[in-house]
């Protein structure tokens, strides 16, 4: 008798925390798009991301007119830039400007996308091509924002990034010197050239020791 006490007791306390369980997984499902922004933030401030951005798919999915959408993205962004995700961080400006981007955001939204590009990388040659193409933006956004309050700012990162390819360029033009490739060396030649900061005299930073033994490279 108490061996089958015991057993029906088990047995209730596993029916208990099915039905909890059950519970809980359609608790996630048809929330309001407020109730949906609580829970982004919430996971947010326990700097679970992976959790708030599948919330976000969530609220994007059975809310896709909410207003709160805009906030649910600007807070996403500034989450994964804190956590260094910055391409996640782009992925969530681009998203808010296909939404919401107009004359009055765009100038700030590039300015952002422009920050997050330089802080995604320590060493450009492993990603040459996010080298190049923040160049271009940054010589977009100076162009179409000529009075922008940013615009110091994206001199500044703009300054630093031709700094880096200078040194990146003249690094692979010197190895193509080193293995006799004349034609790849006059390639190089021509873009260290043409880049704005050719003729200015600069430290070369130093690599540590179990750096140089696998690349060559430079920290921003």
């Amino acid at each position: 008798m108490k061996k089958l006490n015991i057993f029906l007791l088990i047995l209730s306390l596993l029916c208990f925390s099915a039905c909890a369980s059950k519970k809980e997984m359609f608790d996630d499902y048809n929330l309001s798009d407020s109730a949906w922004l609580e829970k982004i933030i919430e996971s947010v401030k326990k700097n679970d991301l992976e959790k708030a951005d599948s919330e976000y798919i969530s609220l994007y999915s059975e809310h896709i007119n909410s207003p709160l959408l805009a906030s649910a993205m600007l807070i996403l962004s500034q989450a994964h830039a804190k956590e260094h995700e910055y391409l996640l961080a782009n992925y969530y400006i681009d998203e808010y400007i296909k939404l919401y981007g107009n004359s009055n955001n765009y100038e700030w939204l590039s300015y952002l996308k422009i920050k997050n590009n330089f802080n995604a990388f320590s060493l450009p040659n492993r990603n040459q091509y996010l080298l190049n193409e923040t160049l271009k933006e940054i010589d977009a956004f100076l162009f179409t924002n000529k009075n922008s309050q940013y615009s110091p700012l994206v001199n500044s990162i703009k300054t630093k990034l031709n700094l880096t390819k200078l040194m990146l360029e003249t690094d692979i033009r010197d190895l193509y010197r080193r293995m006799g490739h004349d034609i790849s060396e006059s390639v190089y030649d021509e873009k260290i050239k043409n880049n704005e900061l050719n003729d200015i005299k600069y430290i070369k930073p130093r690599l540590p020791w179990y750096r140089k033994l696998f690349e060559s490279s430079y920290a921003l």
